[in-house]
């Protein structure tokens, strides 16, 4: 009987905010890779230091082809987000030269074992001279370089300077050489030389994060429409606020958004069926039980530092309450507002802005307000008062689609009105 009295008498029952996690996402602040590229050239024909002079050991030198040539150059990158921009800083880590002769199965063996190597090089890697590979390493291991017919040549390179090892002979019988120095820097340079025209390949590895910052934003959303249609009782225009609106009939008219003698004025004929013109100065809104749809955007903010001494920071979270406050449409006739379900285009709104977190870098409030405000998602159809309610006590209010036009000058209660909607 008490439920059907209550019934009777118009008055709604509390409705509960949705509420729920809408967005998330990443923004990497530092964050380390690392890309080698290598250059690879067959039968080649170098003149090298012999170790084999009358005069001692590589003060001659000896022509000879040699039938596999690498080249390959090491780089540490480093992406850091600055305030105007992205910025990647380039860290030589050298380049190692190599030259020897293998049979084709035995080439076919060592280039397998390069792709490999090269695929599981990590970031950390990248830390060493040449990412740790060198003489007698994988895959230039002793095993395969003294299956070579010819000398092996192994150089180094980091800041210009050079060094090489050398080994000669084959599996029966071997020696090896290390020199750095001037004979080094005219070796490994005429090697370098050989293989400059061969056709790039890189590899990247995975970026390693260094810190990033984590976004997450929820949503919580309550409407008091249902069940009421546009002839009943709707918040007014508030005093001051000018309102024109007019049948475009096919027509395009343009837009205008300015401020002119403190206060904001509006045109907006680019889309649908109506043309709206406003101005919107600074005043109060009276919204108390007024029928609206009030969503609420929380942003929560995380730092997070990885590696040897993790961390995790957390911002103090920030929110906007949005109004969306339908008022009467001087379009519609009073058949057609005791026939027509009232109405915001709330699914349209939440779209825009969860589009808006995708293209903008910085989130927060203001990307909401810039989304309630595109004209495209606004219908022809009715006529809505748009309230924006900051943590810092401040609102602004806009007839759509100008939302966030002007000053509320009483937002305390303007704002009161709305968040006790949504359970604040």
């Amino acid at each position: 009987m008490t439920v059907a009295a209550i019934s009777l008498l118009g008055v709604p029952a509390a409705v509960e905010p949705e509420e729920g996690l809408v967005y998330t996402r990443a923004d990497v602040v530092v964050a380390v890779a690392g890309e080698v590229t290598s250059r690879r050239a067959y039968s080649k024909r170098i003149a090298l230091p012999s170790d084999e002079c009358q005069e001692g050991a590589f003060t001659c030198v000896e022509d000879r082809i040699y039938g596999q040539v690498y080249a390959l150059s090491f780089v540490e990158e480093t992406f850091s987000r600055q305030p105007d921009g992205a910025a990647v800083t380039k860290l030589d880590r050298g380049r190692l030269l190599v030259a020897l002769t293998l049979t084709q199965d035995a080439e076919d063996h060592l280039e397998e074992a390069l792709d490999r190597r090269l695929e599981e090089l990590t970031v950390a890697a990248y830390a060493l001279p040449q990412a740790g590979m060198g003489y007698l390493l994988e895959p230039f291991t002793q095993q395969t370089l003294l299956q070579s017919t010819s000398p092996v040549w192994v150089c180094q390179e980091l800041d210009n300077v050079y060094g090489f090892d050398l080994a000669v002979g084959d599996v029966n019988a071997s020696s090896s050489y290390s020199r750095a120095g001037e004979v080094a820097d005219r070796a490994c340079r005429a090697i370098g030389a050989t293989i400059e025209g061969a056709a790039p390949e890189v590899n990247q590895t995975m970026p390693d994060i260094r810190s990033q910052i984590r976004h997450e934003i929820r949503l919580a959303t309550v409407s008091t429409l249902a069940g009421l249609t546009w002839a009943d009782r709707l918040a007014p225009l508030p005093t001051g606020v000018t309102f024109e609106k007019t049948q475009l009939d096919g027509k395009k008219t343009g837009a205008i958004r300015d401020y002119r003698d403190g206060a904001f004025v509006g045109h907006e004929g680019r889309y649908g069926e109506a043309e709206r013109k406003v101005r919107l100065p600074p005043t109060a809104l009276n919204v108390v039980e007024a029928p609206m749809w009030v969503a609420r955007w929380s942003f929560e903010v995380t730092r997070e530092t990885f590696g040897d001494e993790p961390g995790t920071d957390r911002d103090p979270p920030t929110s906007i309450v949005m109004a969306v406050v339908p008022v009467s449409d001087p379009l519609m006739d009073e058949l057609d507002r005791s026939r027509t379900p009232l109405a915001v285009p709330d699914q349209r709104l939440v779209e825009q802005a969860l589009a808006s977190f995708k293209r903008s870098g910085v989130l927060g409030p203001r990307v909401i307000v810039e989304a309630f405000a595109n004209p495209t998602i606004w219908p022809s159809r009715g006529e809505w008062l748009v309230v924006s309610c900051r943590d810092d006590g401040s609102a602004r209010y806009g007839v759509a689609p100008f939302a966030g036009a002007a000053d509320v000058t009483n937002p305390r209660e303007a704002c009161a009105a709305v968040r006790q909607e949504i359970g604040e």
